[in-house]
């Protein structure tokens, strides 16, 4: 039986962005989808949504909007989540972007693995123009590593069953403006929630200079964050990061294949460029603690 995907995207002051992301969420193909965006209160967003919905001529897609106040990003995923009615979850932030394909692949990975609840694809990093910066396969997560070094995976590649909100009640804490997502991840791991990876590229993340995790609060939730673990883990911490990075070494994520991906840009009219990396990396130079 076919599933259905719920994808939120929390939205404030970014519309040009959150077209891009909604075009990326209409041109799926073969798959059910539902879009919410939930905004902070932008100016011209009804607008900007409206002319965003008409463009779309996937008869298996659905966007609402909701415009409300909330108590940040967290808190925004939050209520697109309660509001959804998807078998497969997900959020999508507006500088973020499926690639063509994604959710199918993901529902049939979903169909054929019915004792995974929650899937983690790969990512390529681009910037502001839509250039390629590196490609990033994940790996799967462990504790350890997750708790005292950094989040290895990316919610925008992060696809998740229903059951894990509606039996387990995992919601993002909105008490957490920046680094939610970690914490996220981190119950999921010690609920021994049952994870796999896709090992495809399913997403484009933007690297704007201006993303939450380079603002100076994220940097001090992350510390803090990484001070709650036990002392004994903190300690140990040089060894996890090692073993991390010798697992992706030995699994070739420093060294990709040359490849193809299609995204929207700002100044591409409407339709997806396709981008050719001759020379991929694996290694992100501005954040290499990651």
């Amino acid at each position: 039986m076919p599933l259905t995907f719920s994808i939120v995207t929390p939205s404030f002051r970014q519309l040009e962005w959150l077209r891009l992301a909604m075009r990326s969420v209409a041109d799926q193909e073969g798959v059910n989808v539902e879009h919410i965006v939930q905004d902070a209160g932008s100016d011209g967003i009804r607008e900007m949504f409206e002319e965003s919905v008409r463009s779309s001529n996937n008869p298996k897609h659905r966007a609402r909007l909701f415009v409300e106040k909330d108590n940040g990003m967290y808190d925004a995923i939050n209520r697109g989540l309660r509001r959804s009615s998807g078998d497969i979850l997900a959020h999508l932030n507006c500088d973020e972007q499926y690639l063509p394909g994604t959710l199918k692949r993901v529902e049939d990975f979903f169909l054929q693995h019915p004792n995974v609840d929650v899937l983690f694809g790969n990512v390529v990093v681009v910037d502001q123009a839509g250039h390629y910066i590196c490609s990033r396969e994940v790996l799967l997560p462990r504790l350890y590593h997750t708790w005292v070094c950094t989040n290895p995976v990316f919610t925008a590649a992060t696809f998740f069953r229903r059951r894990v909100i509606s039996a387990e009640g995992i919601y993002f804490d909105d008490s957490w403006r920046d680094v939610g997502d970690s914490v996220w991840l981190l119950e999921l791991l010690k609920r021994r929630i049952r994870m796999a990876c896709l090992g495809v590229f399913t997403t484009a993340f933007a690297d704007t200079g201006e993303n939450l995790m380079l603002k100076p609060n994220a940097f001090a939730e992350q510390k803090r964050f990484f001070g709650s673990a036990p002392a004994w883990m903190r300690a140990l911490r040089p060894f996890w990061m090692v073993h991390y990075r010798v697992k992706r070494l030995l699994a070739g994520y420093y060294f990709p294949r040359p490849f193809k991906f299609a995204v929207y840009l700002p100044e591409g009219g409407g339709k997806r460029q396709t981008v050719e990396v001759k020379t991929p990396t694996g290694i992100w130079r501005n954040r290499l603690q990651r």
